[in-house]
């Protein structure tokens, strides 16, 4: 989505490509860009808390950096996300009535990212399979821890 800074200080969104389906965010730091944002947070119909339309101005607080958040669906014409879609965020700044892009991050799998950093998003299913073997592992030491103290 093209955007440009207004001289008021704003920056507006101008207008979406067609032939790739994306959408921008509001978002902070530390906040996961995913799937779960983008299906919340279209750019048309209703919107989310987060939700960024087509016309939209952002008015940014003078001279701090803001974060963006984005989705992108370079293969297809889905308009909703799906596996091997691009999650990403980008740090900008207005600069003399410039938009400056400080910094830049993009997750191509489909899995997400965290706003700020360089992280994808956790699967659940990863997260799972720790906690499973966090906890096996917390099983097997207090059975062995058991077993010693009645072998004394």
């Amino acid at each position: 989505m093209p955007l440009y800074a207004q001289a008021d200080g704003g920056l507006k969104f101008l207008g979406m490509t067609l032939g790739s389906p994306y959408a921008w965010f509001n978002i902070q730091y530390g906040q996961n860009v995913d799937a779960s944002l983008a299906l919340a947070n279209r750019p048309y119909g209703l919107l989310g808390p987060n939700s960024i339309q087509i016309g939209s101005i952002y008015y940014p607080p003078p001279g701090d950096s803001f974060l963006f958040g984005w989705w992108g669906n370079p293969s297809n014409l889905e308009s909703d996300p799906g596996p091997g879609d691009c999650f990403g965020w980008v740090r900008l700044v207005i600069e003399n009535g410039n938009v400056v892009i400080l910094d830049d991050a993009v997750e191509t799998t489909g899995v997400g990212i965290i706003a700020g950093t360089l992280r994808a998003v956790p699967e659940p299913s990863s997260m799972f399979i720790l906690m499973i073997g966090g906890g096996a592992l917390l099983q097997i030491r207090r059975t062995t821890a058991s077993e010693t103290r009645r072998s004394l």
